[in-house]
C-alpha cells in the first residue's frame, strides 16, 4: 500500500525556527505552555532554545516539525494523555495500533479501514512538500526516496507502527538502544544507559538512524574516523563507544531473530592506533604519600580514612566506598584484613576482583575507630541499594589535590602505586596480582591464616617504601 499524504502547510513550523546571533545555524525556539511549565525547572524563562544543526532552510523545517511533534506529545503525556513516554519506541508502536483497534502484529484484511484512519492521523502531521514528495516518490515506485523521506519526518514509534502491521519488526538504531536498555533494566539507570546513549547519539549524528544491516562497512569506519578526528575523543573511548553500538545490535536482533541486521559491520573495523594516545597515570611519589599519611593523622575523618584504605590496600574508588563491617575479619587479631565480595551494593569489576586484604597502617587505624554498619556510610544509599563511588572519587580528589596541588595523581593512581610498593618489596608477582584483583583464578584458601600473614608482610613492609622504582612503571 502507498502511503498518501494529505498534510497541512508548514507555516505554524516556520514561526518556530529562528538565527541567533553569531551563529549562521538554524535554531528551534518556542515559548513552553505554562500548564507544562513545572517539568522544565532548567528553562528559567519559558523557552526551548535548541540547534538544528544545519545552514540549509528546508532541512532546519523538516527538524522543527519532528521536534514539534515530539514536544507536543511529551507534553500531550504531562497532561495526562497521550501515548507513555517511558516505554520504548516498540512499546509506543504497539500501543498506537492499539489506539486504533489495530493488532500489534500483521494486520488482517478486515483492518484495512483502521489502518486507513491510523495513516491519516500521520499525514496530518506532516508538511505540504513533504506530501508532494511521498506522493510522487510512490507514484514512480522509488523507494529509496520514500524510505529516506519517512526516516526523515516519521517518529521511530510510527515508523514501528507501520512496520508492525506489516508483519515486519524493522528496529533502526534509536528503537535498537531503548530496547537493549529496556532488556537490560537500564532505561533508567543513567550510569549504565549513559555511555550506550552517548554512543548512539555519535552514530545517529553522523550516520543517521538506520537499520543495523544499512551501515556500510566504509561508513563504519569513517564512524571511527569523526569520533577521533572531530569529537576528540581517544582511542581507548572510540573503542567503548563502537563496543556499546555492536552489543546492543547484537542483542536485540538475537532477541527478535532479525537474521538480515544480525549480518551487520559493527565487527570488522579498525581504531588506528588503538591505545597510543592514552595518558600514562603517574604514580604517588613516596614524598607525597608522606604529605597524605601527615595530612590524614592530623585531621583523620571519613574522607581521610576512605583515602588511607584506598592508598594502603590499592583498593579501587567503588571498592572502598562500599565496604562494610561485615567485610572487617579479625581485628582483634595479630592478622586483621578485609574481605572483598559481591554484595547488594558492590557490584565487582572482574571475579579476579574478590580478595582478601591485610589492614596495615593508618587504614587499619581508620577501620578500628569505625562505629557504625558502614565504612564510610555517606557514599551509601540504602534505599536505592547503590553506591555513590562518583561523589566518593570527587571528594578525594579534593582532599588530595588540597595537600599535593592541582596536579597531583588521582585516588586512581593508588593502584599503580600500590604495584609498585609491593614489586619494590620484592613480593612475587602472582601475590601482586593476586592482591590488586589481577590474577586469573581466585578461591577461598586466599583467606587462609598463612596467607594473610604472607600479604601483611609484603605490605608492612610498603609503609616504608623509599622509591627506589616509582618511576619505572607497571610491570
Amino acid at each position: 500500500m502507498t502511503l498518501t499524504l494529505k498534510l497541512k502547510n508548514c507555516k505554524v513550523t516556520m514561526q518556530y525556527i529562528t538565527k541567533v546571533s553569531g551563529s549562521n545555524k538554524w535554531y528551534y525556539k518556542r515559548r513552553i505552555p505554562q500548564d507544562v511549565q513545572s517539568h522544565y525547572p532548567k528553562n528559567k524563562d519559558g523557552k526551548i532554545v535548541k540547534s538544528l544543526r544545519t545552514h540549509n532552510k528546508q532541512e532546519a523545517v523538516a527538524k522543527a516539525s519532528k521536534l514539534t511533534r515530539e514536544l507536543e506529545a511529551e507534553w500531550d503525556q504531562f497532561r495526562g494523555k497521550g501515548l507513555v513516554r517511558s516505554n520504548t519506541a516498540l512499546d509506543k508502536a504497539r500501543e498506537l495500533l492499539k489506539q486504533y483497534g489495530l493488532p500489534p502484529s500483521k494486520r488482517l484484511e478486515s483492518d484495512e479501514f483502521e489502518f486507513d484512519s491510523f495513516i491519516d492521523s500521520i499525514n496530518d502531521a506532516l508538511p505540504l512538500d513533504v506530501q508532494r514528495e511521498l506522493h510522487d516518490a510512490g507514484m514512480s515506485g522509488d523507494r529509496v526516496v520514500e524510505h529516506d523521506l519517512l526516516m526523515l519526518h516519521l517518529l521511530p514509534e510510527q515508523l514501528s507502527a507501520i512496520e508492525l502491521s506489516n508483519g515486519r519488526i524493522v528496529l533502526t538504531a534509536s528503537v535498537i538502544l531503548e530496547e537493549h536498555l529496556k532488556n537490560k533494566g537500564w532505561l533508567s539507570d543513567k550510569k549504565k544507559s549513559g555511555p550506550y546513549r552517548l554512543a548512539f547519539t555519535d552514530l545517529i549524528k553522523f550516520l543517521g538512524d538506520r537499520r543495523p544491516s544499512e551501515y556500510r562497512v566504509w561508513e563504519v569506519q569513517e564512524l571511527v574516523t569523526y569520533m577521533i578526528e572531530e569529537r576528540g575523543l581517544k582511542t581507548m573511548s572510540v573503542k567503548r563507544r563502537m563496543d556499546c553500538i555492536r552489543a546492543a545490535f547484537k542483542g536485540v536482533t538475537k532477541l527478535y531473530e532479525l537474521n538480515e541486521d544480525k549480518l551487520h559491520n559493527f565487527t570488522g573495523y579498525e581504531i588506528p592506533n588503538l591505545g597510543d594516545d592514552a595518558e600514562d597515570r603517574s604514580d604517588f611519589t613516596p614524598q607525597q604519600l608522606t604529605a597524605l599519611r601527615v595530612a590524614i593523622a592530623n585531621g583523620m575523618d571519613e574522607i581521610w580514612g576512605m583515602i588511607a584504605v584506598m592508598m594502603e590496600t590499592g583498593f579501587r574508588v567503588s571498592e572502598s566506598c562500599s565496604l562494610s563491617m561485615a567485610d572487617v575479619h579479625c581485628l582483634d587479631t595479630d592478622f586483621p584484613f578485609l574481605a572483598l565480595h559481591k554484595n547488594p551494593f558492590r557490584k565487582l569489576k572482574t571475579k579476579s576482583s574478590i580478595r582478601f586484604i591485610p589492614l596495615t597502617g593508618l587504614a587499619l587505624e581508620y577501620v578500628r575507630s569505625v562505629e557504625g554498619k558502614w565504612l564510610f556510610p555517606r557514599y551509601i544509599d540504602e534505599e536505592e541499594k547503590c553506591v555513590k563511588s562518583d561523589n566518593g572519587s570527587a571528594a578525594a580528589k579534593k582532599r588530595i589535590q588540597s595537600v599535593l596541588g592541582a596536579d597531583a595523581p588521582t585516588s586512581h593512581s593508588f593502584r599503580h602505586t600500590m604495584a609498585t610498593r609491593l614489586r619494590d618489596a620484592e613480593c612475587p608477582e602472582d601475590k601482586r596480582n593476586e592482591m590488586l584483583g589481577w590474577s586469573s583464578k581466585v578461591s577461598e584458601r586466599y583467606g587462609s591464616p598463612s596467607d594473610i600473614s604472607i600479604k601483611a608482610k609484603y605490605l608492612e613492609e610498603t609503609l616504608d617504601w623509599q622509591g627506589q622504582g616509582w618511576n619505572r612503571g607497571v610491570n
